[in-house]
């Protein structure tokens, strides 16, 4: 690991000298560094979206006044135009307000649940310091080289897996963060009724990203607590009343499996909530449920 992180370090060069390349501040350091580069592209992002929004809402109300127009009725014509009027301000406030809605929506979700501060940048330092007390052990501790060589397979194999849970909240999080500030281009198509739906898209896919969120920290604080649990009897390790076996090292590999296959099945599950997409949609159940229509509208005509 650490002749990794020097080769990453020579690699990277200067350009990557604001990255704390150390165990302790890896993540804190990445999503920092990625947050402000997508926040820098805030401002003209917003700038853009106002003049898309300015230049649908006349489009807007000239095709409702043709459309009335047509129709020959007013009533419906003052019906649309206080209807359009009053999405317009909606819209606008949204857009006067840019990314701030967003990410008070992504934070009012972490904050929710992050009350015990047990995170994913604690979750790291977790897996780190148990792969410090393993390997100290392996040096310590009077075993055989294949045990020795197994032990440390099952440690990377447990490192790799714990990262991509990480890794998995990261993503997550970051994509978030995208969409609360390139998102807010989208919300420029409010002030047009037939391009409305994209806006209010918008709001649905950051409030199931929320979901989400709160899903992955909630298996994450989890995590924690089981991780903290493994260290301390790593700690009868330290102190001789246990011997290492490799048993043990495959018992953690398991814990990172299940901790792994829930990030990634749970998720997305709790943000269909917010999307809304159920079986009579597409698929089978959209054939049988045509199929039930037809034979309901042909018993009908006889």
């Amino acid at each position: 690991m650490k002749t990794l992180l020097i080769l990453l370090l020579f690699i990277s060069g200067p350009a990557s000298a604001a990255v704390e390349l150390s165990a302790d501040g890896i993540l804190n350091s990445l999503i920092d560094e990625f947050v402000s580069c997508v926040n820098d592209s805030a401002v003209p992002i917003h700038q853009a979206a106002m003049r898309l929004f300015w230049f649908l809402v006349p489009m807007s109300l000239v095709m409702t006044g043709i459309r009335c127009a047509f129709n020959g009725d007013m009533s419906e014509f003052f019906l649309s135009l206080v209807t359009g009027v009053l999405f317009t301000g909606i819209f606008f406030y949204l857009l006067s307000n840019d990314y701030a809605i967003g990410k008070s929506i992504i934070d009012s979700f972490v904050t929710m649940v992050d009350n015990d501060y047990m995170g994913p940048s604690e979750l790291i330092d977790l897996v780190f310091n148990i792969d410090r007390q393993i390997t100290n052990l392996t040096t310590s501790n009077v075993l055989g080289l294949v045990s020795k060589v197994q032990i440390i397979i099952c440690m990377i194999v447990f490192s790799v897996v714990m990262f991509f849970v990480i890794l998995r909240f990261v993503s997550i999080y970051l994509t978030a963060q995208i969409l609360c500030v390139i998102g807010v281009f989208v919300l420029g198509f409010g002030g047009f009724r037939s391009t409305r739906y994209l806006a209010v898209n918008y709001l649905k896919l950051l409030i199931s990203k929320g979901l989400e969120l709160i899903t992955v920290l909630i298996i994450t604080k989890a995590g924690c607590r089981i991780l903290n649990d493994v260290i301390e009897a790593t700690r009868l390790y330290e102190d001789g009343i246990t011997v290492l076996k490799h048993n043990d090292c495959m018992v953690l590999i398991f814990i990172s499996l299940f901790i792994f296959v829930l990030s990634k099945s749970l998720p997305p599950v709790m943000a269909s909530l917010m999307i809304g997409n159920n079986g009579f949609d597409t698929g089978v159940g959209g054939h049988s449920l045509k199929k039930y229509r037809f034979l309901v509208s042909r018993n009908s005509g006889k």
